[in-house]
């Protein structure tokens, strides 16, 4: 009696509203199940989109007679040898740089200074002694700057870990992944899995796709980048080339976060004219990458509007941090591929439910 006496428009918003709460309660306990397995997800997922780059060249080691584990080793060994490297020469320009960003830090901000004085009429007495308090800040607080930085020590045994399990996970999927993909198949029930085939084989290309690309884009604004930092004469030019090529990997965001780090570094060691003159020269990169060659070669395989990427890369950081931001958009595409892949497979279904059983002939 008394739900007959309730509107029926504000029973249908009823309706909805505790179906939305329940959908709401749904993902929040899976994002909190996928925040506290991050540690084992991330890894995973790093290390599946790692190996579809390195598969086709352990393939091509074994076709020539090398073992596959052999091959999947040497691919393993390739890859660590080319970051410890990459790490080492990072490392090496670094300190050698450091002395001179250090002597310009403090001809850097009087520049500024003097451009605040100039321009925008600020009382020199004010500028001089912001300066002086920037400086005996930083010179009073460096040990408690660098605790800090360091206070997130109990963060290495879990990046530890991570990297533990990220070289598992490479190595076993160069290894052993067809064998591995067979068995995950045989659980499909046998009526879908030459679907659940398809999915895996689509989720592959998406993901070599995905990264490849990415890579390449990121390649193009590294060194075209490094190039303009070198020209202009901006210390630290291979630190921030590279910075610039793993940011690339987290869409939009990391782009302009480096490209703002770039302007930082010219505007301390340099001053506001050279830091200008970096903006100008990462905005030119990334309006042509974003406008010409990200389109070409990583557009046209997700098909992502640029809002799904921010909020892909939002949600990802909020729930795994950096990595998180950075895995986030291929997962949206994969997810994205699959949607597509079941909506087009549904009509095919349908239609040969419909038809029905042919007719017999005489």
């Amino acid at each position: 009696m008394i739900e007959e006496s309730v509107p029926q428009p504000l029973r249908l918003a009823a309706a909805i509203a505790w179906r939305v709460l329940v959908v709401a309660a749904a993902v929040v306990v899976v994002a909190f199940i996928v925040a506290k397995l991050r540690i084992i997800a991330i890894p995973f997922f790093v290390g599946l989109l790692v190996a579809t780059q390195l598969v086709p060249v352990v393939d091509g080691m074994e076709r020539r007679g090398a073992p596959r584990w052999a091959a999947a080793l040497a691919a393993l060994v390739l890859a660590l040898a080319l970051l410890a490297g990459l790490a080492a020469a990072l490392v090496g320009t670094v300190i050698a740089d450091f002395d001179r960003l250090d002597v310009n830090f403090e001809g850097g901000l009087e520049e500024i200074g003097d451009f605040l004085v100039e321009s925008l009429d600020v009382p020199r007495e004010d500028v001089d002694e912001g300066i002086d308090d920037l400086l005996s800040n930083l010179r009073d607080n460096s040990s408690t700057i660098l605790g800090g930085v360091f206070s997130g020590a109990s963060l290495a045994l879990e990046l530890a870990a991570g990297t533990i399990l990220t070289v598992m996970v490479l190595f076993f999927a160069l290894k052993d992944g067809r064998s591995m993909w067979e068995w995950t198949l045989r659980l499909a029930p046998e009526s879908r899995r030459e679907d659940a085939r398809a999915i895996g084989q689509q989720t592959w290309a998406i993901l070599r796709a995905y990264f490849r690309g990415t890579a390449t884009v990121a390649l193009i604004d590294a060194v075209f980048i490094g190039i303009a930092l070198l020209l202009i004469g901006v210390p630290l030019v291979v630190p921030l080339a590279v910075l610039t090529f793993f940011a690339a990997f987290i869409p939009i965001v990391g782009a302009v976060a480096t490209g703002i780090v770039a302007v930082l570094v010219a505007l301390v060691a340099e001053g506001v004219t050279d830091a200008v003159l970096v903006g100008l020269a990462v905005l030119a990169v990334q309006q042509i990458e974003g406008n010409v060659v990200a389109p070409v070669l990583v557009g046209r395989r997700l098909s992502l509007h640029p809002m799904v990427v921010i909020l892909s890369v939002a949600t990802g950081g909020i729930i795994w941090g950096v990595l998180g931001a950075a895995i986030a958009v291929p997962l949206v595409a994969v997810v994205s591929g699959l949607a597509a892949y079941l909506s087009a497979s549904e009509p095919n279904e349908a239609a040969s439910d419909s038809e029905g059983p042919a007719p017999a002939t005489e």
